[in-house]
């Protein structure tokens, strides 16, 4: 398991390669990310108060599961619930205090580009169901490091429809956190493995 997060967390730098490890290689102006220092350390503060919020809701999810039998379409309507009514309030905000045309939220919303995000992003809600699923059937710690593989195909999936490749460094970190990934699938089976023995040699003592 050490061996595992050691891995993840060297794979995760070199994808990232932040500026004051990496500053001769660091891909910020090809990727258009911003050069103000209190801009990039808002940034920062806001992942990790993400990577905290979904450590604490993996962590919940499985305590109203496993403890309190919570159904499962309960935990993703209020998801969805509060979601929404965030979007609409952020939309309501902006469109009516910052842009003042009725015809800029037209050119936003109603156009194709916008329908076939949609569309794609309605695949979410079977991500989401398998999440929870995922969640219930498995320790919190384990499935929270195996959802680091989205790394990787996150870097697949920019190399295949961006035009900003992934350098060397990037491709070596994703192969870290697919190591540890693999390390973790393969002492998870033999520990499985070893209690599925145990458990046949006590029944047949018995």
């Amino acid at each position: 398991m050490i061996i595992s997060i050691l891995l993840t967390t060297i794979g995760v730098i070199f994808v990232a390669q932040p500026s004051f490890l990496f500053s001769k290689i660091s891909n910020t102006n090809e990727n258009n990310i911003s050069n103000d220092y209190y801009q990039r350390i808002i940034g920062i503060f806001i992942a990790l108060y993400a990577a905290i919020a979904m450590a604490i809701t993996v962590i919940s999810n499985k305590h109203l599961l496993s403890k309190y039998k919570t159904k499962q379409s309960l935990i993703m309507f209020l998801f969805a619930f509060v979601t929404l009514w965030m979007f609409v309030g952020n939309v309501f905000y902006k469109y009516n205090f910052f842009i003042d045309t009725i015809q800029t939220f037209k050119n936003d919303f109603f156009n194709w580009r916008y329908l076939v995000a949609s569309s794609i992003c309605l695949l979410q809600i079977f991500a989401y169901l398998l999440v929870q699923k995922g969640i219930k059937c498995e320790h919190p710690a384990i499935f929270t490091i195996l959802q680091s593989s989205s790394i990787l195909f996150s870097i697949i999936l920019q190399n295949i429809f961006s035009s900003v490749k992934s350098n060397l460094l990037s491709l070596l970190g994703s192969m870290f956190v697919l190591t540890s990934i693999l390390i973790i699938t393969g002492f998870k089976f033999f520990d499985e493995k070893q209690d599925k023995k145990k458990s046949e040699q006590l029944g047949s003592t018995e």
